[in-house]
């Protein structure tokens, strides 16, 4: 029943991420140049309530290096697509799942230019050259994979440390951490998660 209910969220989810809004705010152009009008999407992500939860809601769990991005409209109509970051990562360590050597997988994030104005979505890119610990769901509509949670779904490694992408508890729960301190915890996650198969 949860089950059903989460998928439920997640396509009222996905309904609101269509929805566009006006922007009041214009992009900055160089002299002499026509501003054009800005128009965000808002997503309202679904975020699970601890670790335990993302790793369970997760196809995949991987430690990857960011190999590229690109910004793409998919779904919706051509002149109103949902915008989508796409990243490409080299996998340095699998936790869960049994990906490729390289995974594409998206987030809302980016700024897509048309005629008369940009469409934004409203998630901060991760960076080309870092690494993250990721938590992806299949998602054949946004290109194969998504981060669960969007940005929620991204920890940044950075000098041995976590460095969470999102926001909440579970991002104030894991910041800082030790990188081996997170990886035994979600070592311990996947012991608990295998006994209840």
């Amino acid at each position: 029943m949860r089950k059903i209910a989460f998928v439920g969220i997640f396509a009222l989810t996905a309904a609101v991420a269509a929805t566009a809004s006006a922007a009041p705010a214009v992009s900055k152009s160089a002299p002499g140049v026509s501003r054009k009008r800005i128009v965000t999407q808002d997503v309202f992500a679904v975020v699970p309530a601890n670790l335990e939860e993302m790793y369970s809601e997760a196809d995949e769990v991987l430690d990857v290096q960011i190999l590229s991005s690109s910004v793409k409209g998919v779904g919706g109509d051509l002149a109103n697509p949902i915008v989508r970051t796409f990243y490409v990562g080299r996998v340095i360590q699998k936790r869960k799942g049994n990906p490729p050597h390289q995974v594409v997988f998206t987030q809302s994030a980016g700024d897509l230019e048309f005629p008369d104005h940009i469409l934004r979505a409203n998630g901060v890119p991760l960076k080309v050259g870092e690494r993250y610990i990721v938590f992806l769901r299949l998602n054949a509509r946004f290109g194969g994979r998504m981060l669960v949670g969007e940005e929620n779904g991204a920890f940044r490694v950075v000098n041995g440390r976590i460095q969470p992408q999102g926001f909440g508890k579970i991002a104030e729960e894991q910041r800082n951490l030790t990188e081996r301190s997170f990886a035994d915890e979600l070592d311990r996650i996947s012991r608990r998660a295998a006994v209840k198969e």
